[in-house]
């Protein structure tokens, strides 16, 4: 964790590549069917609170509840 009280931004990417199949048409030439699944996901401006609760979970036992730098708890955390 880098807590520099800066907002956080987040990026998922995912390549599912399926089962392709390949016909010959001719000696020189063929013909080819697949299939592939291809998504993304980013997410920019995450407060710092809300990130280190999503990376660590809300359980009030966990160690973001607890330090030097910890989360207060029943507090109200934005995120913008």
């Amino acid at each position: 964790e880098n807590l520099n009280g800066k907002d956080k931004q987040f990026s998922f990417n995912q390549d599912i590549w399926g089962p392709a199949m390949m016909f010959p048409l001719s000696k020189k030439t063929n013909f080819s069917i697949n299939t592939r699944q291809r998504s993304g996901l980013q997410m920019f401006g995450i407060s710092e609170n809300f990130a280190r609760m999503a990376k660590n979970g809300i359980d009030t036992n966990s160690g973001i509840f607890n330090g030097p730098n910890a989360l207060r708890r029943n507090v109200t955390y934005e995120n913008g």
